[in-house]
């Protein structure tokens, strides 16, 4: 049985923003982030925001592929922020380094300033 997520995307200020909601875990990780990467690549303003305010839960492969897709965005030059995580989350990214690696911002307005 699949985890629900949801996945919706906005462009504001020559920024894309993902908002995933609910929970990232085995059975729906490989499809959000192959869509994630499906729909950047006609971006041309290299700029995006992972919104993950109203995500409540993600495994070690989630993790894995937030890492892996800053590397790879960060090889073409591309900017990446995190905003809005809730706490137990912000806690997991603290715990598994990704906050040293990815730039992280409280709010969506704090992460679009960041990517000016």
């Amino acid at each position: 049985m699949e985890t629900f997520v949801n996945l919706s995307q906005k462009e504001k200020q020559w920024v894309i923003i993902f908002y995933i909601e609910w929970k990232l875990d085995e059975t729906n990780t490989d499809d959000i982030f192959n869509s994630i990467y499906k729909n950047i690549w006609s971006f041309s303003w290299k700029k995006i925001i992972l919104n993950l305010k109203k995500l409540e839960y993600l495994n070690s492969k989630a993790i894995w592929y937030i890492v892996d897709l800053f590397a790879n965005l960060e090889e073409d030059s591309w900017a990446i922020c995190i905003s809005d995580c809730q706490d137990k989350i912000y806690d997991i990214f603290e715990l598994t380094w990704v906050i040293e690696v990815i730039p992280y911002s409280k709010t969506e307005k704090e992460a679009l300033e960041k990517l000016k």
